[in-house]
Order: C-alpha cells, then structure tokens, then sequence
C-alpha cells in the first residue's frame, strides 16, 4: 500500500502576553501619539502609578524697584500644589475569527483554523486606535463628576480643570468662516504680554476644534493663502495651531508645557493579553486585555486664555 503523506498548514495559537515595559511598544502609538498628547512641547510623564503633584508658581509682583542697600523679600511669589490619582482604565475585547476571513488573506497566510498569521498584528492595532481615540477624548472632555459612559466620566480633563481653576476667560460663538480671523485675535489679545513676546512664541500653543481650523483654512483661501496642494500646518500671529479633541466652538491658549500627561506606560505595572480560545473551549474566538493608568493635569491655570 502506498503511503500517502500530505503537509498541512500549521495551526496558529495565539496566546500572548506581555507586561511590564515591554508593552511600551503597544501603549506608545496607543497614548502618546494622539493629537494633543503629540503636540511639541507639552510635559508628558510615563512613570506615574499613583499620585502625582500638579506644580503652579505665580511671580506677579516678585520684582521690587529702586535703588536700595538692603535685602527687602517682596514676599510675592505664590507656590500651589494640586493632587491628581492616576486612574486605572481597562480594555475587554472579543474578536470573532470569521469576522476576518473576508479580507484577502492568502493561502500562505492561513492556517488550519482560518486564522491569518498577521491577525494579531491587526487586533492590536484596532486596539490602538480605539484607545488613542477615547484618549483624545477624554484629555479635554473628560467631566468625573458630570460626564457619562467610560469615556467622559474617568477624570476631569483639560476643559473641566481649566473651567475650575480661574482662567483667562473670553466668550465665545460659534465659529465660522467669516469671523474666524476676528475671534483668533480676541483670544490673541487676551495671552498675557509677558508670554507674547517673539522670544516665547514658540512656546504658547492655540488649541481649536475641527471646526474652528476648517473655519480658519477657508478664511485663508479666501485671503489667497493655503492654495498649495496638500495639508499645511497651521499658526496665528507665529503661534502654532493645534487642531485636538476640544469642543467645536472652543479655543484654548497657554504654554505648551502647562498642559500636563501623565502614564504609566514606563512602568511595570500595564499589561497586555491576547488569548487564541479555539483550543480552550472551540469557540472560533480571540480575546484581547489590556490595562493601563493615565490622568491629565494643567499647571499655572490664570495664565491660560479659554474661549467658549
């Protein structure tokens, strides 16, 4: 009788897990390349897993005048501290393996199962980008006490602090086309002197919605600006504009270093997991988990302008 031997693709079982700083290589693009948490320039801690000391100073009035001999203290310098609890956030995921047999995977590709060899490259990067989206979210919209669902009610974000902490206040309307120019310039007008100046533009930040930056484009078109072909960066009297997940009709000004993010991605304590579970329970499913900490701060509030 004659032997018949046939080779037959391998069976892949995804059973990966990994904790510690290694999963830095996932929560980076997953955390710190969202919108704002990119912008140059902002302080970013990732060595946070608990507590963390937000540190506002006020020198206004420090700086004594006239000739004297003597060592007269202004006693002018303020020095505030505020609290922030690292919160815990954690992500459960099921993933139907047939869910991905539609895409044009190869025969090479596959295994005995139908899963493709690169499916656990794909989920994760689903995952990254469904955090970095919520992160984005959650940095200026956050709301502890007034906001819903597990975006919005984790800890209070940029606007919220913002809002509570005494800001340079200007009101706003909704933003258009037309009066784009006109509403930049009262936020403009409202940045305190000591931080305009030419030698610290780089240094102050215009945060706007999509809306407001779609707004301002079309401003400069019709102003004969923005005609080349291409996206282009965006400034304001030399100050960077920052499109972010703020409000529509929001604009937010401050420098840069002021608005604060902290992680734990440089620690050893977020984890990552994915699970094949065909060979536990011959459910044709993967699951995936991860936790992680994060918690946003704002240094040094009066000196920062809010629109709207």
């Amino acid at each position: 009788m004659e032997n018949n031997k046939q080779n037959l693709a391998s069976s892949t079982s995804i059973t990966s897990k990994y904790a510690g700083k290694p999963t830095k290589e996932f929560f980076t693009p997953a955390l710190l390349d969202s919108t704002t948490v990119s912008t140059k320039g902002l302080t970013v801690y990732n060595d946070k897993n608990y507590k963390v000391q937000v540190r506002s100073y006020d020198l206004t009035g420090a700086l004594g005048t006239g000739k004297t001999c003597t060592f007269t203290p202004t006693s002018n310098v303020t020095y505030s501290e505020k609290e922030l609890a690292m919160q815990y956030h954690w992500l459960n995921e099921t993933e139907c393996i047939d869910d991905y047999a539609v895409m044009d995977w190869t025969d090479e590709q596959l295994n005995s199962q139908d899963i493709p060899a690169e499916f656990e490259t794909a989920l994760l990067d689903k995952q990254k980008k469904f955090i970095r989206n919520g992160f984005e979210t959650r940095i200026w919209k956050g709301n502890l006490t007034g906001g819903t669902g597990y975006v919005a009610a984790l800890y209070d974000g940029f606007i919220r602090q913002i809002k509570t902490g005494s800001p340079i206040v200007q009101t706003g309307t909704t933003i258009t086309a037309s009066n784009v120019i006109a509403e930049l310039n009262k936020v403009w007008n409202k940045i305190p002197d000591a931080l305009s100046t030419s030698e610290l533009l780089s240094d102050l930040v215009i945060f706007v919605s999509p809306t407001v930056a779609k707004a301002y484009k079309q401003a400069q078109g019709v102003l004969g600006f923005q005609t080349p072909v291409g996206d282009k960066s965006l400034d304001f009297n030399g100050i960077e504009l920052r499109v972010c997940g703020i409000g529509t009709n929001q604009i937010v000004a401050g420098v840069r270093a002021n608005f604060q993010v902290y992680t734990n991605i440089d620690t050893d304590f977020s984890s990552i997991n994915v699970k094949n579970m065909y060979p536990v329970n011959f459910d044709r499913q993967v699951r995936f988990e991860a936790h992680w900490k994060e918690n946003v701060g704002v240094a040094n509030i009066p000196q920062i302008v809010m629109y709207g």
